[in-house]
């Protein structure tokens, strides 16, 4: 994904940093603030997602969908996991298409609270 699309303002290993920068600069423009906005109606569950991508799969939604449905396929499962991973693999769908549609990255947007969301 191209981050000097709209809106992705920010490179990979500065998103920690862009995340705490005050407002101002090249990501104050209107389509930051549409993703913002985007970001804020985040589930606290698709907020985690964006933070498990990007601490545990390095950014990479391939990565992360491709190990939650080889977990999905392991025999025997328990249901209730299986049914959670499911629901991720939807939410994951949701929020990655709007990055993919809008060349943006919103894990530019977490923060230290985020798992108070």
């Amino acid at each position: 994904m191209d981050k000097g699309g709209e809106g992705g303002c920010a490179r990979r290993e500065e998103v920690a940093d862009e995340a705490r920068a005050p407002a101002g600069g090249p990501c104050d423009g209107p389509a930051h603030a549409r993703h913002r906005e985007f970001y804020a109606r985040l589930s606290r569950e698709e907020t985690q997602l964006l933070l498990l991508r990007n601490e545990l799969y390095g950014g990479s939604w391939d990565e992360m969908e491709r190990d939650l449905r080889r977990r999905l396929e392991r025999k025997p499962f328990v249901f209730r996991l299986m049914h959670r991973i499911e629901e991720d693999l939807a939410r994951i769908a949701r929020v990655r298409a709007y990055e993919e549609a809008h060349r943006t990255d919103l894990g530019v947007f977490l923060t230290s609270d985020t798992d108070d969301r």
